[in-house]
């Protein structure tokens, strides 16, 4: 080929890539043309710097309309909240005229003879003189002193919240508030009550019951426009609910703008203003034309650049072409004039690099053209490096053919988990509970099940791309044998099993987290009789749920075990957790402790962990001794567990006093006075701390705790949020909602900012005691800051397998039974009053049902429970109950 045609090709090459790669005539049809559609033409550049002024340019349209509508909004919820406190005195004034009348009837002469007569018809005959004095309402009703004993007339006529009003009339001889019963029934109404006395500073002779329609609310459903919205609401246990008008407009999602109490009433005023979005829909127009003429100018002005620079490329790389086709020539090479400074510079470096090579090189005829001088000589790569780097480029180095070379042998194949299916005989279902596996020993819990365990959990670990397995115990004499049997199915699956031997769950769960996704296998009956054990399961880093554990069992039934080379090796893991908690806590002051560990697992951990921080430790039975362990069997969640630790605190002066259950993972707390604390009590001070930092967090707490949990965290700027009774359960709700912190009142903390969100006993009893050391008053008198009601321990009654749940079931049947309450049936029925709630729920680790109980005050609390032994009475008559 000769250098004229080769410069024909090349100038063929240009005009491909000034015009897009349209084809062109060259000097030979037949001639290859290079890809003109490699790299990146100016054309798209042109388009990124269209489309990211565009977008520049939206957002500063975007934030002027946020800072217009953010304006907007706070003129809107200034004239909103004007008119919020409209409303409320329109409804206080309503109210004035009903309680006015009742102040009237109060020493009315009438109604203490009707009274004092008693008999039924001249009663009703009273109540009809009396409906006609207050207009619109739906009933008035007149009762004795004896009509509000239980069984009288008002707890035939009146809703429980109803009897509860004219009772407390009744004892106090006061007009009662006006508040809403029979809340989201189809009869919900307001009520108020008054008293009728027999003279000055007279007894109590009956009381009057009105109630009103929900009419006599004031209508808001337009009031204000369609941009605002306006709700009275009444609390209800821990929640607050809609009181609304029939044709009212349910209340918007997000936090209300206004919140005003309602004078004499249970009733406040919510109010809300619809957002107006980023965009008003007013300027929304106005900023969709502007925003297109922008564009419109923007592509002007960037359609003229780009045309100019088209241009200009297209005549300097021209100008190039003509340069090669002078040296193709062998003529002098003409002059230029470039156009594009960094197109100048390349232009002048090839005018002497053609002239170098003009001098120095003889024309050589076409037939001796080595192949090898197309792809360029090594020379040749060298020469082109020197002039990247004059011109202070960076490009790719010329391409270079490279062979791969084949492996030795065979090709390799995509590594395939090894699954051998070797189905097995049927395994006790009801060892597999909620969130672990836990069965009688020798008789359920066989070293045979052990092993199909192990085999189970590593198959399964294997299964998520992790053969790493952390292996430890506690302290109940079945343990050994059980380790043993499990260790061996985890290894006959091909894992690295790491044996941590007699430790405690939280040391497990830590070894296992420092490893990234590594599972974890506990052998643990935690706080249950010795004569149970059972097996707590880490799979992928995280602590197995019901599916999963169920899913282990799914798998031993179908024998789909995997196999492979398996490692087995001690590991002391002891010394790496205590740094990691110690980097993690600091202590204002020392602090003094008594710590109880029950002569279990925790004794080797426990009492060097706070030494490290520099505690004061005063050591109860904390000699791990298996014997007197399953003696004790200690539970820190009930009271008469932690007696001999309030005497030891109170005798040693200490700070504070530390229990922990079999496998370290449940805490139990005592104060300065020697005085038991909850774990709810425990979590409100954990989570006023943790939100101090972290406002509007979510904190997760279980249905068995107070519901003075809920209203501590709300006071402190965070959400509370009840869930299911159980470790794993807490853990898994943690995790789903990105929650800080959760607890339950078993004793289960979790948490998980700043730790591995594990339920951790000895790391939570660490945090408590960092904020401790912050406050210089005694223990004592901090958790008086958290005080909850009158309170049951946890009433537990055994029941045969399965017969828990059928209970559980009649039970939630008659919730739609329990006017003016509120009901939880996420785990059991809880029933939430006014002033306290009831819980009924089947155990998870045990079979049997599980009740509490709290209210303000022991007459609450009788008739709490009273309603549920009237409830069991039907769901279980002949059931033996504890309360």
């Amino acid at each position: 080929m000769s250098p004229a045609r080769w410069s024909a090709l090349g100038t063929q090459a240009v005009a491909d890539v000034l015009t897009g790669g349209r084809k062109h005539k060259g000097a030979d049809e037949g001639m290859a043309v290079p890809d003109s559609t490699a790299g990146v033409g100016l054309g798209t550049y042109w388009w990124i710097a269209y489309c990211a002024a565009a977008l520049t340019l939206l957002l500063a349209l975007l934030g002027t309309a946020v800072i217009f509508g953010a304006k907007e909004s706070r003129i809107m919820e200034q004239h909103l909240r004007a008119y919020s406190g409209t409303l409320a005195r329109e409804m206080s004034n309503r109210i004035a005229a009903v309680r006015g009348q009742l102040q009237r009837w109060r020493d009315d002469p009438g109604l203490r003879a009707a009274l004092r007569d008693g008999r039924t018809q001249v009663l009703r005959d009273k109540e009809a003189e009396l409906a006609l004095l207050v207009p619109g309402a739906l009933a008035v009703m007149v009762y004795t002193i004896e009509d509000l004993a239980p069984g009288g007339s008002a707890s035939r006529r009146l809703s429980f919240a109803g009897v509860d009003m004219v009772q407390q009339v009744g004892d106090s001889g006061r007009i009662a508030p006006l508040e809403a019963h029979r809340v989201r029934q189809k009869d919900e109404h307001l009520a108020i009550a008054g008293p009728v006395v027999g003279g000055e500073g007279g007894a109590v002779l009956g009381v009057v019951h009105i109630m009103l329609p929900l009419t006599l609310l004031p209508d808001t459903a337009l009031e204000a426009g369609s941009r605002s919205s306006f709700v009275f609401r009444q609390r209800v246990g821990d929640d607050i609910v809609a009181v609304q008008r029939p044709d009212a407009r349910p209340a918007p999602a997000g936090a209300p703008i206004a919140r005003l109490p309602i004078a004499d009433t249970r009733l406040e005023l919510f109010a809300w203003a619809d957002p107006p979005g980023l965009v008003s829909s007013d300027l929304l127009p106005l900023l969709a034309a502007l925003y297109g003429l922008s564009l419109a100018m923007l592509g002007v002005a960037l359609g003229l650049t780009y045309r100019y620079l088209r241009r200009g490329v297209r005549a300097d790389l021209a100008s190039m072409v003509a340069l090669a086709e002078d040296a193709a020539a062998q003529r002098p090479l003409r002059g230029t004039r470039g156009r594009i400074r960094e197109l100048v510079v390349v232009m002048d470096i090839l005018r002497r690099r053609l002239r170098e090579l003009g001098s120095s090189r003889p024309v050589t005829p076409e037939s001796a053209i080595p192949l090898a001088a197309l792809g360029g000589t090594a020379a040749e790569a060298h020469k082109q490096a020197d002039i990247d780097a004059e011109l202070d480029l960076d490009l790719p180095p010329p391409s270079q053919p490279v062979t791969s070379p084949e492996p030795a042998g065979s090709a390799v194949e995509p590594a395939v988990a090894a699954v051998k299916l070797e189905p097995q005989a049927t395994v006790p279902a009801h060892i597999f509970r909620a969130y672990d596996i836990r069965g009688l020993v020798d008789s359920e819990l066989t070293g045979e099940v052990m092993r199909l365990l192990g085999r189970a959990v590593g198959s399964e670990a294997a299964a998520q791309g992790e053969r790493t397995c952390v292996v430890a115990r506690d302290q109940r004499s079945s343990g050994g044998g059980y380790v043993e049997a499990l260790v061996a199915g985890l290894c006959e699956s091909g894992c690295e099993v790491l044996d941590l031997g007699i430790a405690p769950t939280p040391l497990a769960y830590h070894a296992a987290s420092v490893r990234g996704a590594a599972s974890a296998a506990i052998v643990t009956g935690s706080h249950n009789p010795s004569a149970y054990n059972g097996l707590k399961v880490v799979l992928g880093g995280r602590a197995a749920n019901e599916d999963q554990i169920q899913g282990l069992r799914e798998r031993i039934l179908r024998g789909a075990f995997e196999y492979g080379e398996a490692r087995y090796s001690g590991l002391y893991h002891t010394a790496d957790y205590i740094a990691a908690v110690c980097d993690d806590i600091t202590l204002a002051r020392p602090m003094s402790l008594v710590l109880d560990c029950g002569f279990a697992t925790a004794s080797k951990l426990a009492p060097a962990l706070y030494r490290a921080l520099d505690c004061e430790v005063s050591e109860l039975d904390c000699d791990l001794d298996p014997g007197q362990a399953k003696e004790r069997m200690l539970d820190p969640s009930q009271p008469q567990s932690l007696s001999a630790l309030g005497d030891a605190v109170v005798a040693a002066g200490a700070d504070l006093g530390l229990a922990f259950d079999a496998d370290g993972d449940r805490l139990g707390v005592v104060d300065s006075a020697g005085k038991f604390i909850a774990a709810d009590r425990v979590l409100m001070l954990l989570a006023v701390e943790v939100l101090a930092r972290a406002p509007g967090s979510d904190i997760v707490y279980d249905v068995k705790s107070s519901h003075h949990v809920g209203a501590a965290v709300l006071e402190s700027g965070g959400r509370p949020v009840m869930w299911k009774s159980g470790h794993s359960f807490l853990k898994q709700k943690v995790r789903e909602l990105g929650a800080p912190l959760g607890g339950e009142l078993a004793g289960h903390i979790v948490c998980a900012e700043r730790w591995n969100g594990f339920d951790d006993a000895f790391y939570a009893a660490a945090r408590l005691l960092e904020i401790l050391a912050l406050d210089p008053r005694p223990s004592s008198e901090v958790f008086d800051d958290f005080r909850v009601g009158i309170c049951t321990p946890e009433l537990f009654v055994p029941l045969a397998p399965g017969e828990d749940k059928a209970i559980v079931e009649s039970v939630l049947a008659m919730a739609d039974r329990l006017d003016g309450v509120e009901v939880n049936t996420i785990d059991g029925l809880r029933a939430e009053f006014d002033q306290g709630w009831g819980l009924i729920r089947a155990s998870n680790t045990r079979s049997g049902l599980v009740f509490r109980f709290e209210a303000d005050d022991q007459g609450a609390l009788d008739k709490i429970q009273d309603l549920y032994r009237r409830m069991m009475e039907l769901a279980a008559p002949n059931l033996n109950l504890p309360f």
